[in-house]
């Protein structure tokens, strides 16, 4: 698999992707600007130092030639490795534990209460609110003004 990406990968027009103009926030600037040094310097690989796996995210929007390459600083590994981990050895492994008439019971359980412990957060009452006080009561504020 990795023998037909790397193929994949040099045949692919990268030059179209660094002809993108960025949306107009810094995160993106910086990203596209990055691409555009690497290109230019014909560096070997980007190195993205991130704490989320954002950092390496953005910069691959712009599809550079180059390998990108993401680090965490902490010493407890990234963020992604823990979810992955989480995931392997404990959520994955409730989902195949099935019992004798075919349904994982404990990950039954545990979907119901994450849904519980969550769903709040996820209302629509919630996000009404919060754009309400977000946006339209500054919005609002400027109008009374006039």
């Amino acid at each position: 698999m990795i023998r037909i990406i790397a193929e994949a990968e040099k045949t692919y027009p990268h030059d179209r992707y660094l002809k993108m103009v960025p949306e107009k926030e810094v995160s993106d600037a910086v990203s596209y600007a990055v691409c555009v040094m690497a290109d230019h310097l014909d560096a070997a690989a980007i190195l993205a130092p991130t704490k989320s796996g954002w950092t390496a995210t953005h910069i691959s929007r712009f599809r550079p030639k180059q390998p990108i390459l993401a680090f965490a600083p902490d010493s407890d590994g990234s963020d992604a490795d823990k979810i992955y981990d989480t995931l392997e050895q404990k959520i994955i492994p409730l989902y195949y534990n099935m019992s004798d008439n075919g349904i994982p019971h404990e990950w039954v359980h545990l979907m119901k209460e994450t849904i519980k412990s969550t769903a709040a957060g996820f209302s629509a009452r919630r996000m009404v609110k919060q754009y309400i006080e977000k946006f339209y009561s500054k919005c609002m504020k400027g109008v009374l003004k006039e």
